[in-house]
């Protein structure tokens, strides 16, 4: 099994984000991706998505159907 990172966004609206899993060893990419990405005013979550998948670390967006209290 390889190693992965699974990344949950959040923000200050409670926007519900897909989770994100991508190839150990990027996440400071990621990180600067969104970073640079978020400079634009008019930033929204599918078009970061359209601009990561591309990239070979991408492995998928993971979106939730459920939530179950625990």
């Amino acid at each position: 099994m390889k190693n992965t990172i699974i990344i949950k966004l959040y923000d200050d609206e409670n926007y519900i984000y897909p989770l994100i899993e991508i190839k150990e060893g990027f996440l400071k990419l990621f990180q600067n991706r969104l970073k640079e990405y978020q400079k634009d005013e008019e930033y929204n979550i599918d078009d970061f998505l359209k601009i990561i998948k591309k990239q070979n670390w991408f492995l998928r967006e993971i979106n939730i159907n459920e939530e179950i209290y625990f």
